[in-house]
């Protein structure tokens, strides 16, 4: 077995910020913004992870094995927009909580 998998990083409810560096856009000239730095939004479902079972679930064409891994909760943050981003532990240093 592999490791237990880590809690979502926020409860439903919490107001947050984007505080990375990564944006996206509607259109492909890039000027009708869709996320980026300083959007706010709140977290509307939470999901929980899966803890992996270490076994070779395939080969790829490169030979690779494809292995099943765990993985971790994740909340699911929502913008006015519509916009959704999924949030795990690894992300969270992109978020400031406001309140929640």
């Amino acid at each position: 077995m592999d490791r237990d998998p880590l809690p979502p990083p926020f409860p439903v409810g919490t107001v947050l910020r984007y505080v990375g560096t990564m944006r996206s856009y509607r259109d492909s000239e890039g000027r009708v913004p869709l996320f980026g730095p300083g959007m706010e939004g709140t977290v509307v479902e939470v999901r929980s992870g899966w803890r992996g079972t270490e076994v070779v679930l395939a080969v790829d064409e490169d030979g690779e094995e494809i292995v099943d891994q765990t993985h971790n909760g994740w909340s699911v943050w929502e913008c006015p927009t519509g916009v959704r981003r999924a949030i795990d532990a690894k992300s969270k240093k992109n978020w400031e909580v406001i309140s929640g």
